[in-house]
């Protein structure tokens, strides 16, 4: 199997700043001491990571889970968590996309069908596929390696080809935005993008690289997807495979994540998106300020 993405970007010092060639990015990282599998507050601080081409990094308020320990598949419980009863109403299938024909080799997989274990949930929402979701456990981080909850999907791919694999998710902001994925015994990545109050699909691909997708070279047969926990406050619905350079239906927002998220129902732009170059006080004092979802102070300088 052969994974093709960019390499993620690179942040060195705390409190500095820093320019990503070619992209217009720029990327933030403040080093706290914090309990190990603290919870993360969205509001704490005001700082975030961008998403989109002037994607920001935050880092405060997140702590990695001390020694997080390896993932052993077979520790995996056989069957998910489910909590609470569903929402009640009439449950939103979403989008209601058959399986694989001859004629489309991309298949779904619905989240919640996975071995799930470590704290990974199943919760309920009457806008996800089938009402249902995965969540990971809440207070735990895990942003320098994966989180000790997994979720494995054993799948049969029909046919051999280079396949990117699409994920239904929410993800409210930029500090609850985040899940790592592998495939096989390949590498892990972390999958990174804010969508605001919708679902939305996107493809796997490398922290900040939004704009250029994983690849999978998989052979035809029985193959496993893994995804573990980063953060908490984001939910996986649905997964899509296809190796014929389609997308799945049912982006139905105004917006267009991660530039822009759709947050009671109007658009909240990045920053970077915006010819932002820098975020914070200091660096922003004295330049026009610009609103931005990822970034509480934003400026051009």
């Amino acid at each position: 199997m052969k994974q093709s993405h960019g390499s993620p970007a690179v942040f060195v010092a705390a409190a500095t700043w820093a320019l990503a060639a070619g992209c217009g990015r720029i990327g933030y990282e403040e080093t706290q001491q914090v309990p190990s599998s603290s919870s993360i507050d969205g509001d704490a601080d005001g700082s975030g990571d961008a998403d989109g081409p002037g994607a920001w990094l935050p880092e405060s308020g997140l702590s990695d889970e001390a020694a997080s320990p390896m993932i052993d598949t077979g520790s995996v419980d056989a069957a998910p968590t489910e909590s609470g009863p569903p929402e009640s109403g009439p449950v939103d299938a979403g989008p209601a996309e058959a399986d694989a024909a001859p004629s489309n080799p991309g298949f779904y997989v619905e989240t919640e069908t996975g071995l799930l274990s470590g704290g990974f949930t199943v919760e309920f929402d009457r806008t996800a596929s089938g009402g249902r979701f995965i969540q990971p456990p809440s207070g735990m981080t895990s942003m320098s390696q994966p989180g000790s909850a997994l979720a494995l999907y054993n799948v049969t791919i029909p046919n051999a080809g280079t396949y990117v694999i699409w994920g239904r998710i929410h993800s409210p902001d930029p500090l609850h935005n985040t899940f790592w994925i592998r495939v096989d015994s390949g590498v892990w990545h972390l999958w990174r993008i804010s969508t605001g109050d919708v679902w939305y699909w996107n493809a796997f691909h490398d922290n900040f690289d939004y704009y250029h997708d994983l690849t999978f070279d998989l052979s035809a047969g029985p193959h496993q997807l893994f995804i573990a926990s980063a953060v908490d406050g984001v939910g996986l619905d649905r997964l899509y495979f296809t190796s014929n350079g389609d997308m799945p239906p049912g982006n139905n927002t105004i917006c267009s994540p991660p530039d822009s998220i759709e947050v009671r129902g109007m658009c909240q732009s990045s920053c970077g998106s915006q010819g932002g170059n820098a975020c914070g006080d200091a660096m922003c004092m004295g330049y026009p300020l610009i609103p931005a979802y990822d970034c509480p102070v934003c400026c051009a300088r």
